[in-house]
């Protein structure tokens, strides 16, 4: 269809997706950590200042591998689709050819024999 050098982009496997997109326990020890200080010093923020931040940094980096996740299935899947288009666009010029090609042919055919 594309020709032997055509390659088409690799997709990753629906189960790949799934895991690097699904919702697991991230941050939870900083979570825990957190709420055991809460509770060991009486809900003082000030003083469980230090696990807020960690959980704080945990959520962010997080948000960001995410983020990052997102862009690159994003990535992938327009690689597809622009593939997708030019071995379209191929296919319908081939067709175009073939069909203009056969235009000409046809009326000398007929002419030749008629």
């Amino acid at each position: 269809m594309g020709g032997a050098g055509a390659r088409r982009p690799r997709l990753p496997k629906r189960s790949v997706i799934e895991r690097l997109t699904q919702k697991g326990p991230e941050c939870m020890p900083e979570m825990m950590t957190m709420l055991a200080c809460f509770k060991d010093q009486n809900f003082n923020e000030e003083r469980c200042a230090s696990s807020m931040k960690a959980l704080n940094e945990c959520i962010s980096r997080q948000v960001c591998a995410r983020s990052n996740i997102a862009r690159d299935i994003d990535l992938t899947l327009n690689t597809a689709e622009s593939a997708i288009e030019a071995e379209k666009h191929s296919v319908l010029s081939s067709e175009a050819t073939l069909l203009h090609s056969t235009a000409i042919v046809t009326p000398l055919f007929l002419v030749t024999f008629s």
